[in-house]
């Protein structure tokens, strides 16, 4: 992944006991003015898979039951999806990734195992609140519980979108199908790696949170990576419905 890619790396809290100082910093937050050309309040969501992922022939390879090799995604790709629903620092996230595991064989002659792994992470951070579920194989991990930050897998933000020039990129700007123009930072040098994201002040805080319209980068399996913006809304919040499964 390019450089100018950034990830949200927030540690996460137990949920804390609503006091009164907690309620005043709410309000103070909500009642912050927006910044001039800030997102402050949208719902996005994006999706990643390989393009036309190379399949490696490995010789003693077969797949597991319910995992056939065109996938979806197919052999060896990943894929995941992203929708998260955001408001002035607070947001609400939900990811599904699924991605191919090799089992080693139960006994000596016996074949590799090409599994398909399904993921589903959900994260809120609402002020003083923080936390997250992880649900794989029907097994539910909770961030209060265990203390791990299972947030921390969703990679969230994008690279700065109001700079001229930055050096070993190609800067543009295009529109996007959503009424919001983007600019994109291509890696000069062959790469193959791009970011197009949505127009804004690199001082708004959204930028930390808000995905890219795209994001091409080159892949393990010789493949490239492509991400989209499948949808992106400014507005129509409802925090009501932020509710950890």
């Amino acid at each position: 992944m390019i450089a100018l890619f950034a990830a949200c790396t927030d540690s996460e809290t137990a949920p804390a006991k609503p006091s009164a100082d907690t309620s005043a910093r709410h309000d103070r937050k909500a009642a912050l003015p927006s910044e001039p050309g800030c997102i402050d309040e949208f719902v996005q969501e994006f999706s990643e898979v390989a393009e036309d992922p190379p399949r490696p022939t490995l010789p003693g390879l077969c797949f597991a039951k319910n995992s056939p090799p065109e996938g979806p995604p197919k052999f060896p790709a990943m894929s995941r999806k992203i929708r998260i629903e955001y408001e002035r620092g607070d947001y609400f996230v939900t990811q599904e990734a699924a991605s191919w595991t090799i089992d080693e064989p139960a006994t000596p002659g016996d074949c590799m195992v090409a599994r398909l792994v399904k993921t589903r992470i959900v994260a809120i951070s609402e002020g003083d609140k923080s936390e997250s579920v992880q649900i794989e194989d029907g097994k539910v991990l909770r961030s209060a519980d265990t203390g791990d930050q299972y947030r921390s897998a969703i990679a969230l933000g994008s690279s700065p979108s109001d700079m001229d020039a930055v050096p070993g990129f190609r800067i543009s700007r295009e529109s996007t199908a959503f009424g919001h123009d983007c600019t994109r930072a291509t890696q000069e040098g062959g790469f193959n790696s791009s970011t197009c994201s949505f127009v804004q002040p690199h001082r708004c805080r959204s930028v930390k949170k808000m995905l890219p319209a795209e994001i091409r980068t080159p892949n393990a399996t010789g493949g490239v990576q492509v991400g989209r913006t499948t949808s992106f809304t400014t507005g129509g919040v409802d925090k009501s419905s932020w509710v950890l499964p």
